[in-house]
């Protein structure tokens, strides 16, 4: 069973789905949001 699920595993990684670059940066955007984790 677990080489069923390593396997699943495997193929996402090596094939990740819903996964695209990211897009070019937006121009003079309305809105901007800039976040700070201090841990």
């Amino acid at each position: 069973m677990d080489d069923l699920y390593r396997e699943n595993i495997l193929d996402h990684y090596k094939h990740p789905h819903n996964w695209s670059p990211p897009e070019a940066e937006i121009e003079d955007p309305d809105l901007e949001f800039h976040d700070l984790n201090p841990l």
